[in-house]
C-alpha cells in the first residue's frame, strides 16, 4: 500500500501519516500529488495507492484511491479491517502551526497518537471548544463510532 500527498498540504499529510501507520502503507510526501505522471504506478506492480489531499478536484492516478477528508481516511481504513470498531477518537487542530506567538505545532504528533490507540484522526477547523466538541460529536455519529475516549492534541 502507498499512501501518496503533497508535502505542503499540512491536514493531508496528518491524515496520511495517520493512515500510513495504522494501514502498514508507505507514505511518499511528493512535491505536487496533480502533477505525478500516472505511469509511477508501474515501478510498484499490484501496489494499492491512495492519494491525500485537501483539494477538492479529482487527483491523478490511475486506480487510485483518493482520500480528501476525515471520512475518507476512516472509510479507507475500514475497507482493511471491516469489524474495525475503534473506541477512541484522536482530535487535532492542523491551524496551531498559524500565529506568531503560539506556533505549537502539537498536532505534528496526531498521527502518532492515532496509531498508538489505532483511533481515527479528526482535524478540527475552529479550535473554540464548544466547535470542537460539535464536529467531534458530528464525526462520531456520522460513522457510528463506539467511542468512549477522546484525545485532544
Amino acid at each position: 500500500r502507498l499512501a501518496l500527498v503533497a508535502r505542503d498540504d499540512y491536514p493531508a499529510l496528518l491524515r496520511a501519516a495517520a493512515f500510513a501507520a495504522q494501514a502498514g502503507a508507505a507514505l511518499l510526501p511528493v512535491a505536487d500529488v496533480a502533477a505525478i505522471d500516472p505511469r509511477w504506478a508501474e515501478t510498484w506492480p499490484g501496489a494499492q495507492t491512495f492519494v491525500f489531499t485537501s483539494d477538492r478536484k479529482p487527483a491523478t492516478g490511475a486506480g487510485a484511491i483518493v482520500v480528501r477528508d476525515d471520512g475518507e481516511a476512516l472509510k479507507a481504513l475500514r475497507a482493511f479491517a471491516p469489524d474495525r470498531h475503534p473506541t477512541t477518537l484522536v482530535v487535532a487542530s492542523p491551524a496551531d502551526r498559524d500565529g506568531m506567538f503560539s506556533p505549537s505545532s502539537l498536532s505534528l504528533v496526531a498521527p502518532l497518537v492515532s496509531a498508538i490507540h489505532d483511533a481515527p484522526l479528526l482535524l478540527v477547523r475552529d479550535k473554540s471548544p464548544e466547535a470542537v466538541e460539535q464536529q467531534a460529536l458530528a464525526f462520531i455519529d456520522a460513522h457510528r463510532l463506539p467511542t468512549t475516549h477522546i484525545v485532544l492534541v
